[in-house]
């Protein structure tokens, strides 16, 4: 028996009215959901990420995380030359000897190249990426963004090039963001690795025992860099999700500022079983140069919950202006796992999580899609949901 990994990448038609916003509008064919992997049943694929080329949407790539041989995961990679209809094994991305690489994360640039990082956790601490200048076929690396050694660790890497604004002059810059953690100390990694390798900055470095952790970062813009993290604050005890701007390609970043609160969560449970999660932020841009951002917080009966927040008026250096959240799931059974984006075509809001909402006893989950139509809408009413086969 065989398990199939299916990427969070969703190709759908979208049947929308002039005036609706619903979820019900999308229309997605279940029956050609397309298979990108097998994975024998006592083994894993997991923590799959994908991205279009910034060149040609035709062409994709896909990495995940696969402990088909060995008993460590190691980062494996496929892509697709026909805008993922069908897709190509290119195997495991080389790594050193006896080396684990996991969290991997994938990004295109508008000449054609992708990239994809990933960390180290086995004979070193490392963030890596590796190169791709042939859509996905072929990968040289890996090239070191940072490392560390002793008590010191890195994790959880975040990648973005910067694509979607033509007048850029920081065009095909790629950029990398990290976790750093000594100890009970964390810190938030900032560096340019492509075309050149820029210094590390350190955007975010509370005394313990507050702590942050999970970067995510977007490109908007002029190629302005939006990086966001959450935090825990010692002093006030309370949880945050924290944002800085960089209008100079990363040299210098704003000073940050709170854009979301929650309530801490590491654990649901399945069939008595813990499931470890996060309250993930992460970001898209739209192509009005709007902010998007969702995360998970837990409510006060003790579910999870997809929260999401519109941010405007974020271009300049002034403070952005700040939508009232929107609890997207709004039910009592656990959500998690949130990605979102924004289609350039139809500039729409896509948010997918996994959601229990369909089991009694809160166990079994399935991927739920949400969307909202900016051209219609001003997205502050995202709906119910559709299920995702």
């Amino acid at each position: 028996m065989q398990q199939k990994v299916i990427t969070a990448l969703i190709i759908a038609a979208l049947v929308a009215s002039s005036t609706a916003v619903y979820a019900a509008d999308v229309t997605w064919d279940y029956t050609n959901d397309v298979l990108v992997s097998y994975a024998d049943e006592d083994k894993q694929q997991a923590e799959s990420h994908i991205v279009a080329s910034g060149s040609n949407n035709n062409y994709l790539v896909t990495a995940l995380m696969d402990n088909t041989t060995t008993s460590s995961y190691r980062c494996r990679a496929y892509n697709s030359t026909d805008a993922g209809n069908t897709w190509t094994d290119r195997g495991f991305l080389p790594v050193d000897q006896g080396e684990a690489s996991n969290d991997p994360v994938v990004a295109s640039t508008t000449d054609g190249r992708f990239f994809i990082a990933s960390s180290f956790t086995s004979t070193s601490s490392r963030i890596v990426y590796w190169v791709s200048n042939d859509n996905g076929s072929t990968w040289s690396g890996p090239n070191t963004v940072a490392s560390a050694s002793g008590t010191v660790r890195v994790d959880k890497p975040w990648i973005v090039a910067d694509t979607k604004d033509p007048n850029s002059q920081y065009r095909n810059n790629v950029y990398a963001c990290w976790t750093e953690i000594n100890g009970s100390n964390y810190a938030i990694k900032f560096r340019k690795i492509w075309p050149s390798l820029s210094s590390v900055i350190t955007i975010a470095s509370p005394s313990s025992p507050s702590w942050v952790q999970w970067c995510n970062m977007v490109v908007g813009k002029s190629g302005i860099i939006y990086i966001t993290w959450m935090r825990y604050d010692s002093t006030t005890n309370t949880y945050d999700v924290r944002m800085k701007r960089s209008f100079d390609g990363g040299a210098t970043w704003t000073t940050a500022s709170t854009i979301a609160t929650f309530n801490y969560v590491n654990t649901v449970y399945s069939y008595g079983s813990a499931i470890r999660i996060s309250n993930s932020p992460h970001l898209a841009v739209d192509n009005d140069w709007n902010i998007h951002l969702v995360y998970v917080t837990k409510t006060s009966a003790g579910d999870t919950e997809i929260m999401y927040r519109k941010i405007t008026n974020c271009t300049g250096t002034s403070s952005c202006t700040l939508s009232t959240p929107l609890n997207v799931s709004n039910n009592s059974k656990d959500q998690w796992e949130p990605a979102i984006m924004v289609s350039a075509k139809s500039n729409t809001v896509h948010i997918t999580a996994l959601d229990k909402r369909d089991d009694t006893h809160n166990n079994a989950w399935k991927l739920w899609h949400y969307h909202c139509h900016l051209s219609t809408n001003s997205c502050t009413n995202i709906s119910t949901g559709t299920l995702l086969g």
